[in-house]
């Protein structure tokens, strides 16, 4: 494919003046300073000529400094919610160190009564809650189609989503085993609980692998304080596989395996040490950076600071 130049590219992004009809080359100098990855190839006499890698960083660059109204530069602090965006926006703005993680957080009030279960390895039950999205899809099936196997009798899954994508439920081929259900946010806390395995999914071989690298998905938090075991089926290089594995708080499949996956299951409903010693980990990884309370302070002090 060829380059375009600075022109055809302004012009593509819609930065003309009004009056004039000119493409604004400036603001894609400009970019190109605060962003040192944008790196158009140079020729004669200084011409820019930009790939379509090129291209495609400058319409996100756009979206999150127009349409999102981003002004990083300007800002004292910047929460993020994990070290994965952390390093993203650190790598687009070098020059800066405002950011500040706080992770995503709830309240652990709803799942202080409640009481945990052991696993039952005959009939094994693992569950997902939420809404189910592009880059949950793939993982999701991954998983259907394991359950869906004859060899696997003993596996199930319920799905707990507002509205399951059409997707989802043709990939589930009216199996038994899989289950789409609704409850309300209120009853989640119980439902969770009540889990043999908790799942929570990213996929492989999407459109947008940084999102997949840095997204800390809200559920992951109700996951760590449920007392439930969490099978997390993820890229490796996404920020949740690497989170589950530096504080040892889930069972992580980190390839698109399904044998690995099956291999996973099995181990975490028949080894109940190994299964405790992840749910003891995983509620002290939700005090130490997910609890609300500390975390509001945390955002308090910040503002105090500004």
């Amino acid at each position: 494919l060829r380059r375009k130049d600075i022109g055809e590219v302004a012009k593509e992004l819609n930065l003309i003046e009004l009056e004039t009809g000119k493409a604004k080359t400036y603001i894609l100098r400009f970019w190109e300073k605060e962003f040192p990855q944008l790196k158009p190839k140079l020729r004669a006499k200084g011409r820019r000529y930009y790939t379509v890698e090129n291209v495609k960083l400058l319409k996100k660059i756009q979206y999150l400094l127009k349409d999102k109204g981003l002004t990083i530069k300007g800002a004292k602090k910047i929460i993020i919610t994990n070290e994965a965006t952390k390093d993203y926006y650190q790598k687009l703005y070098r020059r800066l160190d405002k950011f500040e993680i706080i992770y995503n957080s709830v309240f652990s009030d709803n799942y202080a009564k409640i009481e945990e279960k052991k696993i039952n390895n005959k009939n094994i039950k693992i569950v997902f809650t939420g809404n189910i999205y592009w880059p949950q899809k793939n993982s999701i099936i991954n998983l259907m189609n394991l359950i869906k196997s004859p060899s696997n009798t003993n596996i199930n899954l319920d799905i707990y989503c507002p509205k399951v994508p059409d997707e989802i439920i043709t990939a589930s081929e009216n199996s038994k085993k899989i289950r789409f259900l609704y409850s309300e946010p209120d009853t989640m806390p119980k439902i969770q609980s009540e889990a043999d395995i908790l799942f929570l999914p990213l996929s492989w071989n999407t459109e947008a692998p940084d999102i997949i690298k840095t997204a800390s998905p809200g559920k992951l938090t109700d996951y760590l304080i449920s007392g439930r075991p969490i099978l997390i089926h993820a890229p490796e290089y996404s920020f949740i596989a690497k989170y589950g594995k530096e504080y040892n708080f889930a069972e992580v499949v980190d390839a698109e395996d399904q044998e690995l996956l099956l291999s996973a299951i099995k181990k975490l409903t028949s080894n109940e040490e190994y299964s405790t010693k992840l749910v003891v980990n995983a509620k002290k990884t939700f005090y130490k950076n997910h609890n609300a309370l500390d975390n509001s302070i945390k955002l308090q002090n910040i503002i105090n600071n500004l």
